[in-house]
């Protein structure tokens, strides 16, 4: 586990698996400052995926969290109508939001997203798996040509 500190604040990283993933906990993502947004992008670069177990954020907190890493946009094809902010997505079965295959979103963007935040609000007791995969490790274990 890594502790990384900043002035008054902390907060500890906990890689889940060798090859993706850590928990990042100590830290209320309503909260935070510049130094604790840069030490979490580092975090993500490192483990690609992170877990923020038991924050509370509402639409807006979870908008505000996403501006501390930059632009945010409105995914083309996926309007959320249950919210007042556009940029976030409702993922519904019942509003075809759900994919079923490997895949990475909206590549088909000129410049795709850096990162997504999503936050699960409802899981079901069987099913609903999302799973991550790490890109850079598989392509740096590929077989010479």
């Amino acid at each position: 586990m890594t502790t990384l500190t900043s002035h008054d604040r902390s907060m500890r990283v906990r890689p889940i698996t060798a090859a993706i993933g850590a928990e990042v906990v100590d830290i209320d993502l309503q909260k935070i400052g510049d130094e604790q947004v840069d030490a979490i992008r580092t975090a993500l670069l490192d483990h690609h995926v992170l877990f923020f177990p038991g924050q509370r954020l509402d639409h807006g907190g979870h908008v505000a969290l996403g501006r501390r890493f930059g632009e945010l946009e409105v995914h083309p094809h996926l309007p959320s109508p249950s919210t007042d902010h556009p940029e976030i997505v409702e993922l519904k079965a019942s509003w075809g939001g759900i994919a079923d295959e490997w895949h990475t979103d909206v590549t088909f963007l000129p410049s795709p997203s850096v990162m997504s935040i999503l936050r699960m609000v409802r899981c079901p007791e069987v099913g609903g798996d999302t799973m991550w995969a790490n890109q850079h490790l598989a392509f740096e274990q590929l077989s010479p040509p």
